[in-house]
């Protein structure tokens, strides 16, 4: 998942502006494909009002997919809850496979090898 500090300063340029229009994003952990499609658009129709020119920001969804049509959204703040859950999905699934009995070894390798070595057989 990006983060604000990896943006490029065009990418930044973005996200800015995107909390100029939402304040509310600013503290937003997600962001929908239709609410980036809708906040563009806003942003595209004010130009002739003075509103910044950006483009389209597909790198949004392309990096940043949560699940289908939900994307990380890299506020400036740093707080995401994306990354905790994250963190807390890793922490399950480790419990998971900490949870699993060791593979036992075949012993029938190390026997075959023996065998090979009692008739002079080197590998």
């Amino acid at each position: 998942m990006l983060t604000y500090t990896d943006l490029t300063v065009s990418q930044k340029k973005c996200i800015d502006t995107f909390i100029e229009y939402h304040p509310e994003l600013a503290s937003a952990a997600e962001i929908t494909s239709k609410e980036v499609h809708t906040i563009w658009h806003e942003i595209f129709n004010q130009r002739s009002n003075g509103a910044p020119v950006l483009a389209y920001p597909h790198w949004l969804s392309k990096n940043n997919q949560i699940r289908r049509g939900v994307h990380s959204f890299p506020s400036p703040s740093g707080t995401t809850t994306v990354s905790q859950k994250m963190q807390e999905d890793k922490k399950s699934l480790q419990k998971i496979i900490d949870s699993l009995e060791p593979v036992k070894k075949d012993n029938s390798e190390e026997e075959f090898l023996d065998e090979l070595r009692a008739n002079g057989i080197t590998v």
